[in-house]
């Protein structure tokens, strides 16, 4: 019976949550044991004097100088320093300059700035050859190392129509030719609600920041080609095995989230296809991220029927359905600010589907366990990354990975069942098989029978034929003797006739005369 899913049961609630936030402190707490030096900016300047950054590559974190509403180059701000001395306005790197206060007024999303920051370097690093590794800014921007414009990713502008977004990740090497590196970032955002450079710039020797960012590049390459095979074979599998609907939806599930992990992360798409859309790549992974829930929900009616209730059917369906029209048909300014509300969609999705799971295990049904674990271990990786979205994580692109380990335990699950069905069916096969052979010879038994008794009543029809013309004979004979014996009495009858007429007429006439 549907509706057997229910939220009554606080008890189970409890646990989950509890080891959602279990996963989430100790992942913080493996992310967060420092292999270096902790060191921020204060007020636009960096102190390395006592750091080797080509050993140690550290975070840019802390105070750069801000220029709000303004877009300098690095001669610009020499020669506004020498003209009115230094700038005291400073905001705090990672993060949006979205609801920052500068001269009591609390700043939006949309605008353009100028970062600044000044490094001093240690006697080890100079002329060294260094690098940094760029995240994505949200949503253009130019990079000057000393002067020199090393880095441009989109269109910087003072307005909407002359700003063009891109996001992108970059690695950019340089060489100090003394201990100071002086940092200008220009960056103008007019497509998205949140701009700034929301995450940590890297400073650090050029080859272990190349080699770590290679690595990185190709762990999305291994997770994103992984999803995108496992979804495409199991859209195969169903096209082979239409009656079963668990291969099709846990297909665009996995092909759906391979397709993402290209837009996020390292930004596979951009590197791949530097001109690709990015109103478009945004539009994609919201809808995404939108579609998940109603996917995974119907994913989970297939493998498990009848936990999920007729209504939360209904009601996912119908908030999907809106928030995947307002995505399509609003702009990015719009359907951005709605991420923390979809982040709880897919999160009450998740954790429902797991109240279902936790009955499921009780009841011992097969996959029910593996199917929990593997749950709970995504739903903290995806819950990482939209704090991490927000800026209230400091973990980066962990879904891709949780949702990797959760395919391929569904993965198995579902061969699992496949196999078994097609065991099954071998069986029946066989079984079948051999039903049709014990017919075969039954059939051929009864033709041999069928003959037998045709040739019986053949030999019967015609021993009654011969006895129907021996009685045929017989009554032919009986009634030629009638008719003989019926001729021998009607000749003596006829004379005594004739007598007696002959008598009477004798005697009328002798009356007469009388």
């Amino acid at each position: 019976m549907r509706g057997n899913l229910r939220f009554g049961s606080r008890t189970i609630l409890l646990r989950i949550v509890v080891a959602i936030v279990i996963g989430l402190i100790a992942s913080y707490v493996v992310v967060s044991v420092p292999d270096a030096p902790r060191i921020e900016n204060k007020e636009g300047v960096l102190d390395l004097t006592q750091v080797n950054v080509t050993q140690n590559p550290i975070k840019l974190q802390g105070e750069w100088t801000f220029y709000w509403q303004e877009l300098l180059s690095p001669e610009e701000i020499r020669i506004r320093e020498a003209q009115n001395g230094d700038h005291d306005r400073w905001i705090r790197i990672p993060s949006s300059w979205l609801g920052a206060w500068l001269d009591g007024q609390r700043l939006s999303g949309t605008g353009y700035a100028t970062f600044r920051l000044d490094i001093q370097l240690s006697e080890q690093d100079r002329n060294a050859r260094l690098a940094l590794r760029l995240p994505t800014i949200f949503h253009a921007y130019k990079l000057w190392v000393n002067g020199e414009l090393l880095a441009e990713v989109g269109v910087v502008g003072q307005d909407k129509r002359s700003v063009t977004p891109q996001l992108a990740t970059k690695l950019v090497f340089f060489q100090p030719k003394s201990d100071r590196v002086e940092l200008v970032i220009q960056v103008a955002n007019f497509h998205h609600h949140r701009g700034g450079i929301t995450k940590n710039i890297e400073l650090g020797g050029s080859d272990g920041l190349a080699v770590r960012t290679n690595l990185k590049i190709a762990a999305e390459m291994f997770i994103t080609a992984s999803l995108l095979v496992i979804g495409v074979y199991h859209l195969l599998l169903f096209g082979l095995r239409r009656k079963d609907r668990a291969p099709l939806y846990f297909g665009l599930f996995t092909l759906l989230f391979g397709i993402r992990s290209l837009l996020v992360g390292e930004h596979l798409i951009t590197q791949l296809w530097p001109d690709f859309p990015w109103g478009l790549q945004f539009k994609i992974e919201y809808l995404i991220l939108c579609s998940s829930g109603y996917i995974i929900t119907k994913y989970f009616d297939c493998i498990f029927p009848n936990y999920v209730s007729r209504w939360f059917h209904l009601g996912t369906r119908i908030v999907t359905g809106a928030f995947c029209i307002v995505v399509a048909a609003t702009p990015a300014t719009f359907y951005t600010t709605m991420l923390p509300i979809i982040g709880v969609m897919v999160v009450l999705h998740m954790v429902y589907l797991m109240v279902g799971l936790v009955y499921a295990a009780v009841k011992r049904m097969e996959g029910a366990l593996t199917f929990l674990l593997v749950s709970v271990f995504a739903l903290v990786t995806v819950i990482n990354d939209f704090l991490y979205y927000n800026e209230w994580s400091p973990i980066a692109n962990t879904s891709p990975l949780g949702l990797l380990v959760f395919t391929i335990a569904q993965m198995i699950l579902i061969s699992s069942k496949f196999t078994r069905a097609a065991s099954n069916e071998e069986r029946i096969a066989r079984e079948l098989q051999d039903t049709n052979n014990k017919l075969t010879e039954m059939n051929m038994n009864l033709e041999r029978t069928v003959q037998e008794r045709t040739q019986a009543l053949s030999a019967a029809h015609d021993d009654l034929r011969t006895s129907y013309e021996q009685l045929l004979h017989s009554e032919q004979g009986r009634k030629k003797l009638l008719a003989y014996i019926t001729h021998d009495l009607r000749l003596p009858l006829s004379n005594m006739l004739g007598y007696v007429e002959a008598v009477q007429a004798v005697t009328a006439l002798a009356l007469s005369q009388n």
